[in-house]
């Protein structure tokens, strides 16, 4: 995200675009982006990069703040307590 207005211009609207398609309350977001309360994870962690990237670009678009917070819940929401992660690797034996 640059300071060139045609770029901006462009990210605010695309922003606007994923934080109306947001699934309400859960955070997720799904293919279409319709908030129809099923969550795709690849969509998702797309999403939250370029509502990450808006925020660090310090766009004011209305309902931002908030877009990212639900898409932190909505990672929380779909996360598997037994999945492994970095911090929990799997024990390889034999």
């Amino acid at each position: 995200m640059t300071g060139i207005v045609d770029v901006r211009d462009a990210a605010e609207k695309a922003l606007d675009v994923l934080i109306a398609g947001q699934n309400r309350p859960g955070g997720g977001l799904n293919y279409g982006l319709k908030g129809s309360g099923n969550d795709e994870p690849s969509v998702m962690g797309r999403a939250a990069q370029a509502l990450k990237a808006g925020t660090l670009a310090k766009f004011t678009n209305e309902g931002l703040d908030e877009a990212v917070a639900l898409a932190i819940k909505g990672f929380q929401k779909n996360a598997d307590p037994k999945a492994v992660s970095a911090t929990r690797a799997p024990v390889v034996t034999g």
